[in-house]
């Protein structure tokens, strides 16, 4: 028996007589990534080198990396039946026409129905059309799921040529929650991919940096605990919602015990590395928004660090003031 996984960046499994719908999906994304689809789905005769050497060749070269494609991601008996075809567009049609699973047709019948048979048969029609909508959803989310996967996969190998063309075609993708880790900003930030990061942030509306992992983590909470060098890319986020300065990480979630709640400054002073990071989200957190037990925390994380610049000699003036106003010293 032929072993049919090989370590493929197309597919997980060779084209086989049973598995044409996954894998003629998963060909399809790698071809549409590599922006060679066009060559496959061309409804127009290819050009011929006196239409121009140019073309010729630029179409020549595009048929060539896609057939190259379906061929390698073919097992021995399904590489068989396009063995001498010289096109990707015909080496496609010829496997979809071979191997796709032929949709069920529908019977009918002739005669005269009666009235209750009528209705008994509209229901049963009804019924086969809600399922046919159910599993064309199904398909759908499949899709979809594959395609998130494929972009994750392509931020995680640093390869953004590969991926915004994926998103430019599936644009939802851009908002989509991949497993339980949030967005693919949270996983380019995850994979401490700075640059394709900031261009995720571009294509976001302000309201999609809000969204917030399984366990309530923003993207910017993840810069700040896992790049917390990266200041650039928090002002980036920062500067696109401010809203995002007030979001609070609840770290009850992790340890019920503690009822308060951090919020991005005071996540980045908590963190040995965080300086710079904290300064700058001090720098733009309004003070009005701290209450005095942010104050005291910034104050001892400060001094637990021997971080002695701006923000610890403005939180004693702050904290001695409220001290001095109301008696205490």
């Amino acid at each position: 028996m032929t072993d049919t996984v090989v370590p493929s960046p197309i597919v997980h499994e060779l084209l086989n007589q049973n598995n044409y719908e996954d894998w003629s999906l998963r060909v399809k994304t790698y071809l549409l990534a590599k922006d060679l689809w066009d060559v496959v789905e061309a409804t127009t005769e290819p050009p011929k080198r006196e239409d121009g050497e140019v073309k010729f060749k630029a179409w020549s070269k595009s048929n060539a990396e896609a057939l190259h494609s379906i061929q390698v991601s073919c097992g021995a008996d399904t590489f068989s039946l396009i063995r001498g075809t010289s096109t990707a567009k015909v080496a496609w049609d010829i496997l979809a026409e071979k191997l796709k699973p032929a949709e069920a047709s529908q019977a009918t019948g002739t005669g005269e129905i009666s009235d209750d048979h009528t209705n008994n048969n509209s229901n049963i029609v009804e019924a086969e059309q809600e399922n046919d909508a159910i599993e064309e959803s199904s398909h759908e989310g499949d899709e979809d799921n594959h395609v998130n996967q494929t972009i994750k996969d392509f931020v995680r190998r640093g390869d953004w040529d590969a991926a915004m063309e994926l998103l430019k075609r599936h644009p939802k993708a851009v908002t989509a929650i991949i497993g339980e880790d949030g967005t693919i900003l949270h996983w380019a930030v995850f994979f401490k991919k700075v640059d394709i990061a900031k261009e995720l942030v571009h294509l976001m509306r302000p309201k999609d940096l809000e969204i917030k992992n399984s366990i309530g983590l923003t993207a910017l909470h993840l810069v700040i605990t896992g790049i917390p060098e990266s200041v650039e890319l928090a002002k980036c986020m920062v500067e696109k919602n401010k809203k995002l300065l007030s979001i609070v990480f609840p770290p009850e979630k992790i340890n019920p015990l503690m009822a308060a709640k951090t919020t991005p400054l005071l996540m980045a002073q908590d963190y040995e590395g965080g300086e710079k990071m904290a300064q700058y989200l001090y720098s733009v957190t309004p003070l009005e928004t701290l209450n005095d037990s942010d104050c005291a925390t910034l104050i001892i994380d400060g001094f637990r660090f021997k971080r002695f610049g701006k923000i610890n000699i403005q939180m004693i003036i702050i904290i001695s003031g409220a001290l001095i106003f109301f008696g205490i010293i």
